[in-house]
Order: structure tokens, then C-alpha cells, then sequence
């Protein structure tokens, strides 16, 4: 997200279309997926496309789709979610607000200890 030509709306747009690959349900991400959409995400940071305020909008959205079911689909999706969020928090280790979130989100969606 280096180009002058993206702006926030833009940023928010991508961020939109990222939920959707992020919380998957046909099929568990085995090929580094999760990765390559921090990645992006982290790009929208560092050049300050997004800020910290809307990336916790966004993750407010994705802790809505995490499901407590054991309907394969939704296990898919789980499982996506949370493979996500721990390459999130890895990749923004020294990000303090944002990984305080991802672990409130693991925690409260039972995909951590206590």
C-alpha cells in the first residue's frame, strides 16, 4: 500500500474484501495465506494508509464471524480466523494496542489458555 494513489477509503475497501478471504468456511488455509493478508495489512500501518483505531473497527468485525459450532464449515472458519489473528499478533509484536486486542479476541473466543 506504497502507491499515492490509495487512500483510507480505499484502504477500508481492501480491509472489507480481506474479512471476506480471512474468514473462509469451504476449506482451511494451508499455504501461507494468512501471511501474505497481514502483510497487507501491515503495509496499510506502517505507511499510514489505516490507523490503529480503524484496524480495531475491523477486528471488532472479525471477532463477530467466529462461530461456537462444530459445523464443518464453521470449524473452517474458525480455524482460518485464528491461524490469522496469530500471524496478526506475531507481525505486531511491538504494536502494543493491537496485539492487547488479538489476544482479548483469542481469549474471549476460547482459542487461547487463560
Amino acid at each position: 500500500m506504497q502507491s499515492k494513489w490509495i487512500n483510507k477509503a480505499d484502504c477500508i475497501d481492501i480491509l472489507d474484501v480481506l474479512l471476506n478471504k480471512v474468514s473462509e468456511s469451504n476449506y482451511v488455509y494451508i499455504d501461507e495465506e494468512s501471511e501474505r493478508i497481514v502483510s497487507i495489512i501491515e503495509s496499510m500501518i506502517d505507511n499510514d494508509k489505516i490507523t490503529e483505531s480503524i484496524l480495531d473497527k475491523w477486528l471488532d468485525k472479525l471477532e463477530s464471524m467466529i462461530y461456537n459450532s462444530f459445523a464443518v464449515d464453521k470449524m473452517y472458519r474458525n480455524v482460518n480466523i485464528k491461524v490469522f489473528l496469530r500471524s496478526l499478533y506475531f507481525r505486531f509484536i511491538m504494536k502494543e494496542n493491537i496485539n492487547k486486542r488479538i489476544i482479548n479476541i483469542l481469549k474471549n473466543k476460547g482459542f487461547a489458555g487463560n
